[in-house]
């Protein structure tokens, strides 16, 4: 009934991942391991794994991932079953996308208001759960999930697929792919099912720059929400977002152009207004303070 789509780059890791599976997902299953060493980026790797299924729930999931939940495929086929508009479901996600550069989700000033996760990270060492539900429901509609855990159905990869052409790497596949079917269907993440997670990904020099692309083909629709959001939200999320990115600027050693593109555009003004606009460049110095 489901097919795993992993891109594999670690033996242990895979067999680990595959024990898990084995003994957590509750129904009939496949793993299609693709063989990556860096050769290619996660959409074409996902996009070769696709050729190879042959059942029609597909999973696409990072190897360093273990269940916490039994039977989580069942949960996860019955949710599609009882909800023809879901076209993805995932276990961390936003409800607002920005139009400044961000990851799937900001810096958020309030995360009770558009972050809904449940997952736990062990990367750190001692594992720390994650629980943010922005709803009092097992199901929160949201624009954009993080790509550790992305579940579907053959009826959306058919219509939707991931876009090697702009994004070779290992960065924004699953915030475009979301994107994509947030236009047709809802995304989803389930509160029913628990993972554990050991890398939590990075903000390094190769995401800021794979980011600019995805910001580039999404610009005419940023920002996104699934809710009514009102001038203030988008303007806290939008600064949230750029203190975010002033941050991995610094950070990464990148050129300062950079922000000034954002920050003396008409589109970030129109977002925060003028008094916010103010704000953000005094508080954005005291940031890059710290760094120089």
């Amino acid at each position: 009934m489901i097919s795993l789509i992993v891109s594999s780059h670690k033996e242990d890791l895979f067999q680990k991942f595959s024990k898990s599976v084995e003994e957590t997902i509750g129904i009939d299953y496949e793993i299609i391991q693709i063989f990556n060493q860096g050769q290619l980026g996660l959409c074409e790797a996902y996009n070769l794994g696709l050729k190879l299924v042959s059942h029609p729930y597909i999973c696409f999931v990072h190897e360093d991932i273990t269940f916490n939940t039994n039977n989580w495929g069942e949960v996860l086929i019955q949710d599609f079953e009882s909800d023809s508009s879901i076209g993805l479901i995932g276990v961390a996600g936003s409800g607002y996308k920005s139009w400044v550069l961000s990851g799937w989700h900001t810096s958020q000033h309030d995360p009770t208001r558009f972050i809904a996760v449940n997952i736990i990270h062990t990367g750190s060492g001692k594992p720390v759960h994650y629980k943010t539900n922005i709803t009092n429901n097992n199901l929160v509609q949201v624009v954009s999930i993080d790509g550790c855990f992305m579940f579907t159905h053959e009826k959306i990869v058919n219509e939707i697929s991931f876009d090697q052409t702009s994004f070779t790497n290992f960065h924004c596949y699953d915030i475009d792919f979301s994107l994509q079917v947030n236009k047709r269907y809802k995304v989803i993440v389930d509160f029913n099912i628990l993972l554990s997670h050991v890398s939590a990904g990075s903000y390094d020099k190769l995401w800021f720059f794979e980011t600019i692309k995805l910001h580039n083909k999404w610009k005419k629709e940023l920002p996104c929400s699934v809710t009514s959001t009102n001038n203030l939200e988008k303007a806290k999320e939008e600064e949230a977002a750029f203190y975010g990115i002033v941050n991995a600027i610094c950070i990464n050693k990148i050129n300062f152009y950079q922000i000034f593109k954002i920050y003396f555009s008409l589109n970030y003004l129109n977002l925060v207004g003028i008094k916010n606009w103010m704000r953000t460049l005094r508080i954005s110095y005291s940031i890059i303070k710290n760094y120089y």
